[in-house]
């Protein structure tokens, strides 16, 4: 079965399918993608989430990734598709962030982000995310201490890089 075979991969690269797929974790059961460390999601014109968090985020969605980069996905909203009240695990490997062309995206994380730890992280590079209008919010940010690079390039309606107001319109 092709789920159990996602389930052990490591590097993943998905590119221009001809396949319809809206939520990227509806490729695997519910254990998510207990192996992989680097995401490569380029131009799927129908991904609108990574996770579809209506029941909560599993616990081993993309606990161990390091990388992740999202290049042209023109429908792309988020990471989760609703809000996420518990803690998890999921991201906290996260080491590089890279996203590119992402024209509708507002926020890559929805509900309260003192749930998410994004503490690894040491590469932010974010370049036309025309919707985005901040960053990080305050509590992310304070959790930032391995960051290195930050890049921001070609997001028109960003206001602010750290928002210590609602968790609206932030990236995580």
């Amino acid at each position: 079965r092709f789920d159990l075979l996602l389930k052990r991969t490591e590097i993943l690269i998905l590119t221009s399918t001809a396949v319809s797929l809206k939520i990227l974790c509806d490729l695997v059961d519910e254990d998510g993608f207990e192996c992989l460390t680097k995401l490569s999601v380029r131009e799927l014109y129908d991904l609108e989430y990574l996770i579809n968090t209506a029941d909560g985020i599993p616990q081993s969605a993309f606990h161990v990734l390091e990388i992740l980069d999202l290049q042209c996905l023109w429908t792309f909203k988020g990471i989760t598709s609703h809000e996420c009240r518990q803690p998890n695990k999921a991201f906290r490997a996260l080491k590089v962030l890279s996203m590119e062309s992402l024209p509708e995206l507002t926020n890559l994380w929805k509900g309260p982000t003192q749930l998410v730890w994004l503490g690894n992280l040491t590469s932010v590079k974010v370049l036309g995310c025309h919707k985005l209008e901040s960053m990080f919010s305050l509590s992310i940010a304070r959790d930032l201490v391995q960051l290195q690079d930050l890049r921001i390039g070609d997001c028109r309606v960003m206001k602010e890089i750290v928002s210590s107001e609602g968790v609206e319109h932030e990236m995580a």
